[in-house]
């Protein structure tokens, strides 16, 4: 099984047509963002060098989560509109044609959960291959125990069905630091520890076998914490982590892109700066084997228009990656295969 969640930045039907420059179309990694999305998500031979990390394949994902997906409205838990279900559709679509090209469509058919609204203007996209699990799975975007949403964007929630064994996917985009060193990351963490009082997020309470992803944009990390009025250090992943939730994603992996090359920075600080994106995971029988990664699309990028001789484009040519890689997102990608 392999799932891959990625923070697309607002991602709606016209930025998947956006082209990239002269420059960097020539490398063989796309033609424009949707095409690029599609190399990465489908398993393509673009990315072989990533398909080559410790328990890496190359199939397809299993399950995509789209993170920063457009939508009209603002009222949570209710229908999309606008922009949402086109792009979720085309993407959808596209991925069910690449399974078509390569011949693999008896093994990869792909629908996308209902999305609903998260907060203003945005929500989850849940894509997902439907010869694994069953059509039609129900989604929420998540109430905390004492029924309120968590703001700015509440938690999206999809129950995957596969057998008797229920695969609960949840996205989240939590606010964005603010404020000097001592309190920047009070927003994300305050937003974190909400999760931990959210019930369907809870394994323990769960009645028959549920596995439990939790994934997306935190803006910090288990190892993140401010200082609060009675100066202790306060984190966020308390709770989630007495569930049992884990990731073998070190704390301090950079996610974040940056807009232009740092040139004083080492690799990759150069053209990465936070760490703000987490994979967490529960599951209720362990399986035999789990890799997770924050995929560097950026440092691994290869001209691959000669596919049986792939040359590195970093460090040559960085500002044309870093330019291109930021018509597709400011995030780069996490999978998880088991």
């Amino acid at each position: 099984m392999k799932i891959v969640c990625w923070n697309l930045k607002n991602i709606g039907q016209t930025k998947l047509g956006n082209a990239f420059t002269n420059t960097f179309t020539p490398y063989g990694l796309g033609n424009n963002v949707l095409d690029y999305m599609m190399k990465l998500v489908m398993g393509d031979a673009a990315w072989s060098n990533l398909w080559g990390l410790a328990g890496l394949s190359n199939n397809p994902a299993d399950i995509f989560v789209i993170i920063e997906l457009k939508t009209g409205g603002h009222n949570k838990n209710q229908a999309v509109s606008g922009t949402c279900l086109p792009t979720i559709t085309a993407i959808t679509n596209a991925m069910n044609q690449v399974a078509v090209t390569r011949n693999i469509n008896n093994n990869y058919q792909y629908s996308f959960a209902t999305p609903k609204i998260t907060g203003n203007h945005e929500t989850v996209g849940v894509i997902f291959n439907n010869l694994v699990f069953n059509a039609n799975p129900a989604t929420i975007s998540l109430r905390d125990n004492n029924n309120a949403y968590i703001n700015p964007r509440t938690p999206f929630m999809a129950s995957l069905v596969e057998g008797t064994t229920t695969t609960k996917i949840v996205g989240i985009h939590a606010p964005p630091v603010k404020g000097g060193a001592n309190v920047r990351y009070r927003p994300p963490i305050d937003y974190v520890r909400k999760l931990g009082i959210v019930g369907e997020l809870d394994p323990t309470a769960a009645v028959s076998p549920t596995d439990y992803f939790i994934m997306g944009d935190f803006n910090c990390n288990p190892g993140s914490s401010y200082t609060n009025g009675f100066g202790v250090a306060v984190t966020g992943f308390n709770q989630l982590l007495a569930w049992n939730y884990n990731s073998l994603i070190p704390n301090g992996t950079l996610s974040s892109v940056r807009t232009r090359v740092a040139n004083v920075n080492p690799q990759p600080s150069n053209y990465l700066s936070e760490a703000y994106d987490n994979l967490l995971y529960n599951f209720s029988v362990a399986p035999g084997g789990i890799s997770e990664y924050v995929l560097d699309l950026i440092g691994n990028a290869r001209n691959v228009s000669q596919p049986l001789n792939p040359v590195a484009l970093y460090p040559n040519n960085l500002v044309a990656v870093l330019n291109n890689y930021n018509k597709v997102s400011d995030h780069l990608p996490m999978i998880i295969e088991y």
